[in-house]
């Protein structure tokens, strides 16, 4: 049902042959024994003789096996498949309606399929199904426009039509949609006045449909619709009752947007009236549309007892929808999963059995070979701790002897420097005993003297660096605060740019960040900075490419240049500024 409005597919089928004796079953062929079954049971399923329609359709699947020609396999299996519709089973319809059409185009009659599209088109139309509805018709229209039959041609622009307007329900609305639905109805019109030999009960349904999906458009002739829907009630059969229901539907709709609430409400309550001779559970959605009309009349009426009461059946309508939609789904799923196991399992064994024999010869190689790469793998670890250990040993060996040479080394310097000393305190000695005693008295003043200047120059020159060092000491130390978001953003450097060739610099360059660097930022700001944007901040001063930030914070690269085009406009930057130069200034140095 498409928008409140309940359009019945009559499934098509392929004519077979006339249905022969069944005294000469055993002068046949398999062939001809499984589709003279097949013609019998689709003859009683079309009387509704479900019982009788089995059990031929069991004894055609008895020669399943010997069956040569694919033209009966596609024949048998588009008979159940027409079963299975009747009853209702869509799960085992669809099973059969798809092995219908493989057998089908296997034999060359791609033409016999368009009947079996069409069947499976309006079950998806029901769900709503726009993905495998467009699957169906791309495979219908090619074959409907080569075989140039107008009926065909007819039921597949029905099918679009009901397509584009499940698409417009789905897209929030869109006009074009509904426009394209619309264009279909009318081309189906324009087909059936060109030709005499077209279904008058489809043409009919068409006709509703138009007007409906005109009236969803809200731009429409009122007297337009009532000639759509008269002539939908010429074409159909007085009998008709989904037909009845359909175009009181329509008729209800025009006279409550013409403003004919009390014509409107006696529609609707015929239409419930007819509606009730079917089984409810299967017209839900009209059910619903309906109430919610009679809810809006009573409402604008003001007769809000009826409106709640409306609203109320409306709702408990809608509540079994989604009750059995769920139970729909979660049938459909399990089925696919039970197909999908036994096929799965069964091709597990045809495997199984085929390379079996194969898979046992390859673990005897696979073992073989393991048992020999073991051997030459030992081997080679024995050869390589030997190797390791003479390695080892000589490097030791080395060590020491390199170890022996520096302590000798030493030795012989403590050696020159002492026989030095000793020679310059004896010749130090001579001097004294040739100069006397004053002299060298004398001397050892003014060289005290000198060497006094000499140690204060140096107790200036480590005092003025000890001034300087306090003062670099104090302008790189950073708060605690700080100091934890260069920490923070430093382990993220080492921990997901390990294998980048710039982490090195990028750490090395976290160093010169000193506490001058955020208070400039902080001053420019003028508001708080959270803590993300510092650290985008600081990124963006060391000169960090915006990959790697990106990969630092796990985001993507476009949110990098939004952070970036965020801070800009809050620090009032002009479009032209460099922002990382603008950064980098503030920075005592990189």
């Amino acid at each position: 049902m498409i928008a409140g409005v309940l359009f019945i597919s009559f499934p098509f089928q392929a004519m077979g042959k006339n249905i022969r004796s069944e005294t000469d079953i055993h002068a046949m062929n398999a062939d001809e024994a499984m589709m003279l079954y097949s013609e019998i049971s689709n003859e009683y399923i079309r009387e509704y003789d479900f019982k009788q329609a089995v059990l031929y359709l069991d004894s055609a699947f008895a020669y399943n096996d010997k069956v040569t020609d694919p033209e009966v396999l596609g024949y048998y299996y588009n008979t159940q498949g027409y079963y299975y519709s009747l009853k209702m089973i869509e799960s085992k319809e669809h099973e059969n309606y798809y092995k219908a059409i493989h057998y089908y185009e296997k034999a060359g009659k791609e033409h016999l399929t368009i009947p079996i599209y069409h069947n499976l088109a309006f079950s998806y139309i029901q769900k709503k199904d726009t993905r495998n509805l467009r699957k169906i018709i791309d495979k219908m229209l090619p074959l409907s426009l080569t075989q140039k039959n107008n009926n065909l041609l007819i039921s597949t622009y029905n099918i679009l039509a009901f397509y584009y307007e499940c698409l417009y329900e789905k897209h929030i609305k869109q006009t074009a949609l509904l426009d394209s639905a619309i264009f279909y109805n009318k081309q189906i019109i324009e087909i059936s006045k060109e030709t005499k030999n077209t279904d008058t009960m489809e043409i009919a349904y068409n006709y509703v449909h138009l007007a409906s999906n005109l009236l969803k458009k809200k731009d429409f002739n009122p007297d337009s619709l009532t000639s759509y829907i008269k002539k939908a009630e010429e074409s159909s059969d007085p009998l008709d009752t989904a037909m009845t229901i359909n175009c009181d539907w329509v008729k209800g709709e025009i006279a409550f947007n013409t403003g004919k609430l009390t014509d409107a409400k006696n529609i609707f309550t015929q239409q419930l009236l007819l509606m009730d001779q079917w089984q409810p559970e299967e017209n839900l959605n009209m059910y619903a549309d309906v109430y919610d009309r009679l809810s809006n009349i009573s409402e604008m009426q003001k007769d809000y007892n009826n409106a709640l009461l409306y609203e109320r059946k409306k709702t408990n309508c809608l509540n079994i929808i989604h009750d059995a939609e769920k139970y729909e789904i979660i049938s459909e799923l399990q089925t696919r999963y039970e197909v999908n196991k036994k096929d799965m399992r069964i091709s597990r064994l045809q495997e199984k059995n085929r390379f079996q024999e194969k898979i046992n010869w390859l673990y005897a190689g696979i073992c073989i070979l393991c048992f020999i790469a073991s051997y030459f793998i030992i081997r080679w670890l024995r050869s390589k701790k030997k190797v390791t250990e003479s390695q080892l040993h000589l490097t030791r060996m080395e060590k020491q002897e390199a170890i022996l040479q520096s302590q000798l080394k030493v030795e012989l310097l403590k050696k020159v420097e002492l026989e030095k000393y000793e020679a310059l305190l004896e010749n130090h000695f001579k001097n004294l005993q040739l100069s006397g005693m004053d002299d060298a008295l004398e001397d050892l003043k003014k060289e005290q003297v000198v060497l006094n200047e000499q140690i204060k120059q140096y107790a200036d020159k480590v005092h003025e660096y000890e001034k300087n060092r306090q003062l670099q000491t104090a302008k790189s130390t950073i708060t605690p605060y700080y100091s934890s978001i260069i920490r923070d953003l430093c382990e993220l450097i080492k921990k997901r740019l390990q294998n980048t060739p710039a982490q090195k610099d990028y750490i090395e360059k976290l160093q010169h960040v000193s506490e001058s660097f955020f208070e400039r930022l902080k001053n420019a700001y003028q508001e708080d900075l959270s803590v993300t944007n510092i650290k985008y901040c600081i990124c963006f001063t060391i000169g960090m490419d915006t990959r790697h930030i990106a990969d630092c914070f796990s985001v993507e690269i476009r949110s990098i240049h939004m952070a970036r085009h965020r801070l800009k406009a809050n620090f009032n930057m002009n479009k032209e500024m460099d922002f990382d130069l603008f950064l980098r200034q503030m920075l005592d140095e990189i």
